[in-house]
């Protein structure tokens, strides 16, 4: 796309702070990072700008941002752009005279897939494979290189393209089409995979080389898979890592276990792994009973889920887990006092217990205290916590067996998170409902919903 000559319509604000000015030692070089960036309508950017003198040295000097298309996008003294209108403009930062400029280039967004975490949400642009993350940001999980709460999509930094994405406690993670990982956010643990203990503020590879088929976000440990082992690191404390320790791990580290898994699933300290077969081993935390094991005393290790049940899907919450049979039958284990496992109880089950209601499940996906599913039909049905009206259905009463999520739309996935939920509509269209304290329903405020809100930047 070309580039457009600056006509600037926005008014120059001088940026606040101390300066060096120095008239020997004059500015000769802005550099705004990057010279080219794509947001969708409604979000938010940050633009960064390096003052330089004739030496090469950054120097800290007033510095003005305009936009050449204030209708387009719009610019503020921090060099925090907003997309107001689809179309391109330029957003320049000047200093002394000199400028350094990058084209901001607004479209909308339709989503291949959506990711919920604790208190923010992920997703994937479907044509662009652009990875965009909004809500909570305070440990730099939205990867758009602040750490800064988000109440609209924000584009992850670190000039990756996405295939899939996923968003943990306050860290997430991501894979490219050839299946390297990449994760930001925090990192106290070791759960961004990079060898450091440094919260990370755009993508950042994680270590070892792998090429992974899936990739899962915990509250503080990371799995993923390749063609022929499972690894995880980060937080170690229940053994969600697998590896007969109790170890925090900042790299890949192989899980244990003579099993190959298809998939691999976290909550907030344990970990699951589904193989061909259908069988399902979990491994980590286990107060609840969430490994599904008969017991609840952590494994360090991977131990089998008991029923003899044949899983063609499962996945995590925080400490519960849950997984479809053939037929689309639900089973879900571990705590239950919420409802969370839709056995029309609120008593937590340390083995699969069959969700109530005779619905033939498609997809399910669980979240922190609340669990939702995706129905024949494609009607979306959750059931669990429901205070700030993450099951979508008008009221803030928890639910102990499935419920419809109104608004009659039709929906291809479904995912819970924290307290709150977001739903892929089949017409690739995101929608969010449920808490909302940090911008994680992506709407442009921080109004909580009791049914399905579209999010902003979409057609």
């Amino acid at each position: 796309m070309p580039r457009v000559a600056p006509i600037f319509l926005t008014a120059a604000v001088i940026t606040a702070g101390a300066c060096d000015s120095n008239p020997s030692n004059p500015v000769a070089l802005v550099l705004v990072t990057p010279d080219t960036v794509v947001i969708p309508l409604n979000g938010t950017f940050f633009l960064s700008a390096n003052v330089q003198d004739a030496n090469g040295q950054s120097v800290t000097r007033p510095t003005t941002w305009t936009s050449s298309d204030a209708a387009i996008v719009s610019v503020d003294t921090a060099g925090r752009v907003t997309a107001d209108a689809v179309g391109l403009a330029t957003v320049t930062a000047t200093s002394e005279g000199i400028s350094g400029s990058s084209d901001v280039v607004v479209v909308t967004i339709q989503y291949a897939s959506i990711e919920t975490g604790g208190e923010h949400t992920c997703g994937i642009g479907q044509t662009l494979g652009l990875g965009l993350c909004w809500g909570l940001g305070s440990s730099g999980q939205l990867g758009d290189s602040a750490q800064r709460n988000s109440r609209s999509p924000t584009v992850v930094r670190g000039g990756v393209t996405f295939a899939s994405m996923s968003a943990g406690g306050e860290h997430s993670c991501g894979l490219t089409t050839a299946g390297a990982p990449y994760c930001w956010g925090a990192n106290a643990a070791g759960q961004l995979g990079d060898g450091t203990i440094s919260t990370r503020r755009v993508a950042t590879a994680v270590g070892g080389g792998l090429t992974l088929t899936q990739i899962a976000s915990g509250g503080n440990h990371t799995c993923g898979i390749t063609a022929a082992a499972t690894y995880c690191w980060g937080e170690n404390a229940s053994g969600q890592i697998g590896d007969s320790s109790v170890t925090a791990r900042r790299d890949p580290t192989l899980v244990k276990t003579t099993q190959t898994f298809t998939t691999v699933v976290t909550g907030n300290a344990h970990s699951c792994g589904l193989t061909a077969g259908g069988a399902v081993f979990c491994w980590g935390d286990n107060f609840y009973g969430q490994l599904g094991n008969l017991n609840f005393n952590n494994q360090r290790t991977p131990v089998a889920v008991t029923g003899g049940l044949t899983f063609l899907g499962i996945d995590a919450g925080g400490t519960h887990t849950c997984g479809l049979i053939a037929g689309g039958v639900a089973y879900c284990w571990g705590r239950g006092e919420s409802g969370q496992l839709g056995d029309s109880t609120v008593v937590g089950a340390a083995f699969p217990v069959m969700v109530k209601g005779g619905l033939q499940f498609t997809t399910g996906l669980t979240g922190g205290e609340h669990t939702c599913g995706v129905a024949t039909g494609q009607a979306a049905w959750c059931w669990g916590a429901n205070a700030g009206g993450q099951l979508g259905d008008s009221t803030i009463s928890s639910r102990t067996a499935p419920v419809p999520v109104k608004g009659g739309l039709l929906w291809v996935a479904v995912s819970g998170g924290g307290d709150y939920s977001c739903g892929l509509a089949a017409s690739n269209v995101v929608y969010c409902w449920g808490l909302n304290d940090f911008g994680q329903l992506g709407d442009g405020t921080l109004r909580r919903h009791r049914t399905p809100a579209k999010i902003l930047g979409q057609p």
